[in-house]
């Protein structure tokens, strides 16, 4: 049996057994959390986890983290707001008001998820009223084209301009304020194209017209935009081309050559000079 001393001896052993144990699950744990805070947010040893960026969705101007962006979280409106005698109207849902601006402002109710930027994906109103504002808040508007459409009874059309946010922006539709679309770019993005000349956007329909927006550039700064609208009713496209330079970080206008026009009875012949490449363009009515 053993004496009262090797007994109180076999305790200390047994305390000191469990205290080490104890430091090693601390040590553990704390080695899982920087594991953990690795993988989850890439950052470095010794340095706190960047917060979750707070976004605002283009669809519904909530603000959302995208790690608790759900399905069903944003609700918007899925048609145009349209006059409809002394009101505005939502087709979608009937709602509306006498006030435009109050209007625009209503309660979605279509049922989706949260986005932070714009898209063509599927139809949501507050795309075209971001077409919409801008035009309406240009700082500058460089170019406007218009096309009657005598088989669809349409005008297809086009506008390049200055945003007040200082981004060059080109709009492009076949009915203004119901069917288009836009692209934004930086003056970092401009002043970084990758190739001498790439589709910024475009459009078309089965009845025959088509819109397009090409961006040219040279020693990889882009130099001109050049905008094709061609109307179901002609074979002859507008075109125009809007030259583009840079004064420091500020993205200005150049001259506005007008290489193709559809007019009856008339030939055009436009050289155009770009990125040490000639296209020539010899159209007859």
């Amino acid at each position: 049996m053993a004496s009262k001393e090797e007994v109180v001896q076999l305790k200390k052993v047994v305390q000191e057994l469990r205290k080490g144990q104890l430091d090693i699950l601390i040590r553990l744990e704390t080695l899982e959390d920087k594991v953990a805070a690795l993988e989850g947010g890439e950052v470095t040893p010794g340095k706190p986890k960047e917060p979750e960026p707070i976004l605002t969705c283009v669809q519904c101007s909530a603000e959302y983290k995208e790690s608790e962006n759900a399905e069903g979280g944003c609700k918007y409106h899925s048609s145009r707001l349209t006059s409809a005698g002394w009101e505005y109207m939502y087709s979608c849902c009937n709602q509306g008001g006498r006030n435009y601006d109050s209007a625009r402002d209503l309660p979605g109710c279509t049922k989706g998820k949260h986005r932070s930027k714009h898209h063509t994906e599927y139809f949501y109103a507050a795309y075209y009223f971001h077409m919409s504002d801008l035009s309406r808040k240009a700082k500058q508007l460089w170019l406007t084209m218009d096309l009657k459409d005598h088989v669809t009874e349409c005008c297809e059309w086009a506008e390049v301009g200055l945003s007040d946010e200082g981004k060059v922006f080109i709009l492009v539709g076949s009915v203004r304020n119901a069917c288009g679309t836009c692209a934004e770019f930086s003056s970092e993005e401009l002043k970084q194209c990758k190739e001498e000349s790439f589709t910024a956007l475009q459009m078309s329909d089965s009845v025959g017209w088509a819109i397009k927006a090409e961006i040219q550039s040279s020693d990889s700064e882009a130099n001109a935009i050049t905008v094709s609208i061609k109307s179901a009713s002609s074979s002859i496209p507008l075109v125009k081309r809007i030259g583009l330079y840079f004064a420091g970080d500020v993205p200005m206008p150049g001259k506005v050559e007008c290489l193709s026009d559809p007019s009856p009875a008339r030939v055009t012949v436009a050289r155009h000079h770009c990125n040490k490449h000639l296209t020539l363009f010899v159209f007859k009515a």
